[in-house]
């Protein structure tokens, strides 16, 4: 008893040196602890962030792919329509050339006979 009551003081400096360095390694710890906090909170706002704006453009992307869709059926239609026309102006060129072929015939045929007739004169 007497031991401690001549070195008190060194022994309270001794057990407040431990407590002192407990607390210190508990704070480093919450502090450690804070910040890793912090950092999964920005990285769950970064990732909020990232999906909202993937989201975004995925609505705006499936917007735009709608509206090549609908372009794309309105276009088969005006193709179809074209096809339509083209094999109607086809016969119609055909026929026409049939018809040009025929009447060339008949004038080469009147150019004989005219000119037969002018011989016989």
């Amino acid at each position: 008893m007497n031991f401690i009551l001549q070195n008190w003081q060194v022994i309270i400096g001794i057990i407040g040196s431990a407590i002192a360095f407990i607390a210190g390694l508990k704070t480093r710890k919450v502090d450690v602890r804070k910040k890793e906090i912090d950092a999964l909170q920005n990285m769950q706002l970064a990732y909020d962030k990232f999906t909202e704006q993937t989201n975004s453009q995925i609505d705006r992307l499936m917007t735009e792919i709608d509206l090549m869709k609908k372009e794309n059926i309105e276009q088969r239609k005006d193709v179809r329509l074209l096809q339509q026309d083209n094999r109607r102006l086809h016969l119609e060129v055909s026929k026409l050339t049939e018809e040009n072929n025929t009447l060339r015939k008949s004038v080469e045929e009147l150019r004989k006979e005219n000119a037969d007739l002018k011989m016989k004169k």
